[in-house]
């Protein structure tokens, strides 16, 4: 049950409830809802030392961000957000889950692993963080591209400044 799992219908709900609490116990479960709470907090405080994602929400195991660079408009920025999840699910290295509140497109993590460490959330953003300097310069500057070590990257001489200080930080 725990790596293959019952699909979670309004009719095996309650069973998959059941059978953890009868598996676990209720410190068991406390355990597992504790320690995602806090790898959710964990993953959301690497989130917001980037530059470019800002945070809308957070409850228990479960947070939102976006996508917005200075100077563009909420379209544009509501645009970049959706090609960033699309590029990350077709990646198939994370799986995030698009969302819409309030006319602000959203990126949706949930933090449901029942192993999860902060080994894995450090991956995990690594992962993030070089997925987002892709698809910033396949959006933006295709026309002048150079693959250096698998990346798709504009010669650093001519990217902007933030980009560049990505770029640096991931080969960090």
């Amino acid at each position: 049950m725990r790596d293959w799992g019952i699909h979670v219908s309004r009719r095996n709900k309650a069973l998959k409830i059941w059978m953890s609490v009868r598996l676990n116990g209720l410190e068991g479960l406390r355990y597992h809802l504790n320690n995602a709470v806090e790898m959710c907090i964990y993953f959301q405080s690497m989130v917001v030392t980037h530059p470019l994602l800002r945070i809308f929400s957070r409850k228990l195991a479960l947070f939102t961000f976006y996508y917005e660079e200075p100077g563009s408009s909420k379209e544009e920025n509501n645009k970049y957000t959706e090609d960033l999840c699309q590029f990350i699910n077709q990646s198939h290295k994370l799986f995030v889950a698009p969302t819409k509140v309030h006319d602000i497109n959203l990126i949706r993590v949930s933090i449901s692993y029942e192993r999860i460490n902060k080994t894995v959330i450090e991956e995990s953003w690594n992962i993030l963080k070089s997925l987002m300097i892709r698809i910033c310069c396949i959006l933006k500057w295709s026309d002048q591209l150079l693959v250096i070590e698998g990346l798709y990257v504009q010669a650093l001489w001519t990217m902007p400044q933030y980009l560049r200080i990505l770029y640096l930080n991931l080969l960090a």
